[in-house]
């Protein structure tokens, strides 16, 4: 009597085990029955996000930025749409591009824009933040059909001496170059805040480059292709401020970068715990003295427990105007109508309290004297001025 009921039971506990299962299959498969019988629409191509003005996410009126705008293909067949921007405030003003984007994938869009100006910054001006229509257009069709629409806001914003940082992957924000040059907004009354910029998603259009007057290379390394080396070179030889901090820079990449418009040898890398900042006494010479140079007055002087970096370089054809030790500690050189800075010691020497002296020769190397008129930057391209203004989406970096 006892076995039957144990097999009675283990009986029951099967059955129960297989009524179990086959609910969990009946659930498991009615979405996919009830997607099958569902007729769906046909899933078209979309537009991501947009973000703005050289990656600075801004823009200056009358100055060319950049607009990007990520395209997705779920189709099996390639597309070939046009993606076309503007401002709904200034719609006549159009900018627009051809993109082949393969099946089931996705690209990125850039293509120069450019914000009509004045714009009145003095009340609160609704053309501070203007908005931007993205749009997708099938370009199979005899006529055009809109595929995708974007909306969102387009940040317009007085040009003051816009900076930009080039930094690299897992490069942190807080770094002692970006800090220094921070410091350097901060004794005119700027803003601290400066534009970030990845150095593979550096433009590749010359004319974004337009809104920009100071670009620091804190990346040690950045890697660049050949369409981002040409854009930077010519931006520089057309009025930009390029500062690279030689102690941290890649002396063979910087020269791969900027061809023989560098020209700096390095010696070596030290540390230093005293830095004595002097001015050089004779500014061309100092630049090549190795070590020797004349100095004159002492500007500064600090003693640290962390040691500071300090590059040792030869640099003919450059001004120094100050040293350390008898080498140059901050450099100059003429490139057409633009300007190389090179910082030579660490960011933290020109940042303590104690280098107030030495921070104000960086700023006005970099930004001129106070109430100095700034050079101004070359004259802009034909295709940049209003009568272009009507090719010049479709001309641009193609």
């Amino acid at each position: 009597m006892f076995w039957k009921q144990i097999r009675a039971l283990g009986a029951v506990r099967g059955r129960s085990w297989l009524i179990g299962a086959a609910l969990f299959a009946g659930l498991m498969a009615g979405p996919t029955v009830r997607a099958q019988d569902d007729p769906t629409k046909k899933e078209g191509p979309s537009l991501g996000g947009m973000s703005a003005s050289s990656g600075l996410g801004f823009y200056f009126p009358g100055r060319w930025g950049l607009a990007q705008a990520g395209v997705r293909n779920p189709t099996d067949e390639p597309l070939n749409p046009r993606v076309r921007f503007f401002f709904k405030d200034q719609s006549q003003r159009r900018f627009e591009r051809q993109v082949w984007v393969p099946p089931r994938a996705q690209r990125r869009v850039a293509l120069p824009v450019r914000y009509g100006g004045p714009v009145d910054f003095s009340g609160e001006a609704k053309g501070k933040t203007p908005d931007t229509q993205t749009i997708l257009l099938d370009t199979d069709a005899q006529r055009e059909r809109e595929l995708a629409r974007s909306t969102s806001l387009g940040r317009v914003v007085e040009r003051r001496v816009p900076f930009a940082m080039v930094t690299s992957l897992n490069q942190p924000r807080e770094d002692h170059v970006v800090k220094t040059m921070g410091k350097v907004r901060e004794r005119r009354r700027l803003s601290a805040r400066m534009g970030y910029i990845r150095d593979r998603n550096l433009m590749r259009f010359e004319a974004t480059w337009d809104g920009l007057e100071v670009v620091t290379l804190s990346a040690a390394a950045p890697r660049l292709d050949g369409a981002q080396q040409r854009a930077l070179r010519r931006w520089l030889a057309e009025g930009g401020t390029l500062v690279v901090f030689a102690h941290r820079a890649d002396n063979a990449t910087v020269s791969d970068l900027l061809g023989k418009d560098w020209g700096i040898s390095q010696v070596d890398r030290v540390t230093l715990n005293t830095v004595r900042f002097r001015d050089a006494a004779s500014p061309k010479k100092a630049a090549t003295a190795a070590g020797g140079a004349a100095e004159g007055a002492e500007r500064s002087s600090l003693t640290v427990e962390e040691p500071i970096a300090m590059a040792r370089v030869i640099a003919p054809g450059y001004n120094a105007s100050l040293t350390v030790r008898g080498w140059p500690a901050l450099l100059e050189k003429r490139v057409g109508r633009g300007r190389i800075v090179v910082p030579t010691v660490g960011g933290r020497a020109w940042m303590d309290e104690r280098a107030t002296g030495v921070l104000g020769v960086l700023t006005n190397t970099l930004l001129g004297k106070p109430g100095q008129r700034q050079t101004e930057p070359a004259a802009t391209r034909v295709v940049q001025s209003d009568a272009g203004r009507s090719f010049v989406s479709q001309q641009i970096g193609y």
